[in-house]
């Protein structure tokens, strides 16, 4: 009897993450589908931002926070492939979040498939922002 309640309870606990994880997921692929520049995946090598002179500590802290939520997003959105959601959206937001070598290229490979592209730039259009131009 003591499996069997362990058993449901974990499942709720399961339903829950993946309910959360889902919506997050849309929430941040809203927010850097629209934040992107449109120009963002024509040029061959990742574009540099200025950096902003923030303490050493709070940038490692920072990085690795990042870093942790991107991976939390790819493993989300490798399992949404399967189950229900937005599995390449969410991959597509957890790799923008990440920082890892070799990340700008596959960036730009994700946003050569159509459907990512056609999703990104539907979200685009419904906030007024000009389409990404294609790798």
């Amino acid at each position: 009897m003591f499996g069997v309640d362990c058993k449901v309870g974990w499942a709720v606990v399961l339903a829950v993450f993946s309910v959360l994880t889902m919506v997050g997921s849309l929430f941040l692929a809203f927010k850097i589908a629209t934040a992107i520049p449109p120009d963002y995946f024509k040029y061959p090598n990742a574009p540099t931002p200025d950096s902003e002179g923030a303490p050493k500590s709070a940038g490692i802290v920072c990085k690795v926070s990042r870093n942790c939520a991107g991976v939390v997003l790819v493993a989300a959105g490798i399992a949404m492939l399967v189950l229900p959601g937005q599995g390449l959206l969410t991959i597509f937001s957890g790799l923008m979040i990440m920082d890892f070598p070799a990340k700008y290229r596959l960036e730009r490979r994700l946003a050569s498939i159509s459907s990512l592209l056609k999703a990104l730039n539907a979200i685009r259009r419904k906030v007024g922002r000009p389409p990404l131009n294609p790798p």
